[in-house]
């Protein structure tokens, strides 16, 4: 707003003589409060014309024109205003049309590894499983097992005081649904990796079913920005280089599991690349011995 093209007027010059500029170079030209002073009819010299151009309503005229200097939109007739409301909407609609649009063509340049449909081990990987790019897996990698999508259930006790029965739901028995967001902070998860940190420099994430390791964090970045980033998302967030492609798979529809049928999140990139957003109680076990 600076930057536009004002021509302002001294404070009590209603006329524009002194303005600064011409009135005749369509700008804007600022005039003072005091010209809405009250006057004969409202703060109008007069009475509005009647009849008025357009059909417009009278009775609408005065008040919006001499009497009112707020809610001209309330005065609106329902019709204009649900009008208003679709217009709102349908550029709404294509705004988010445009920003999903341009995150799919980012998605379609990054680093995408897909291994073979039926190879879940990932042998035959195009690339290999350590060089820190997405591996895809296929689907048959969730069917259904002795536990659940799972081969056996989680390990009791996990690691952070994560609730037993909420890894239970999440790693095993749902594909869609995850723990709340931020639920993180209801637990020792904090704390513990800053331990871990300190101690090792790196806080590794073992799958909570096989306690196969599945993140290793953080890596290129420092502990705090691991953890904002996990804040500012609400679930556990990693990046391609802190995966343990040996034993983690992205699926076509972007859910990220383990190779042994653990549900642990779903990749929902940003502008930065991959951003794997893991639910806290599917990689809260202790590692396999």
């Amino acid at each position: 707003m600076d930057k536009l093209p004002y021509v302002n007027q001294d404070s009590d010059n209603q006329n524009g003589d002194d303005a600064k500029g011409s009135t005749d170079n369509h700008q804007l030209v600022e005039g003072p409060d005091s010209i809405m002073d009250q006057k004969a009819h409202g703060t109008c010299v007069g009475p509005v014309q009647d009849p008025l151009k357009f059909d417009v309503k009278h009775s609408l005229a005065e008040k919006i024109s001499c009497f009112t200097r707020r809610k001209a939109f309330k005065s609106m007739k329902k019709s204009t205003q649900k009008t208003l409301g679709i217009i709102a909407a349908v550029s709404t609609t294509l705004l988010c049309a445009v920003l999903i649009y341009v995150a799919y063509q980012k998605m379609d340049k990054l680093p995408y590894v897909n291994q073979d449909s039926d190879n879940q081990n990932g042998d035959d990987a195009k690339g290999s499983t350590d060089n820190h790019q997405l591996v895809e897996g296929p689907d048959s990698i969730m069917d259904q097992k002795a536990h659940g999508t799972c081969v056996g259930p989680v390990q009791d006790p996990l690691k952070f005081d994560v609730k037993h029965s909420l890894a239970e739901k999440i790693s095993c028995f749902t594909r869609r649904y995850a723990e709340r967001s931020g639920y993180w902070k209801s637990t020792s998860f904090k704390e513990d990796i800053t331990k871990i940190y300190n101690e090792n420099g790196r806080v590794p994430f073992y799958d909570s079913v096989t306690g196969k390791l599945l993140f290793n964090a953080p890596v290129g970045r420092t502990l705090d920005q691991f953890i904002e980033e996990t804040t500012r998302h609400g679930w556990p967030s990693f990046r391609d280089n802190e995966v343990e492609w040996k034993n983690v798979r992205v699926l076509h529809d972007g859910e990220t599991v383990s190779l042994d049928g653990t549900h642990l999140g779903h990749n929902l990139p940003d502008f930065s690349g991959n951003r794997y957003c893991i639910d806290l109680v599917s990689v809260s076990g202790y590692p396999k011995e």
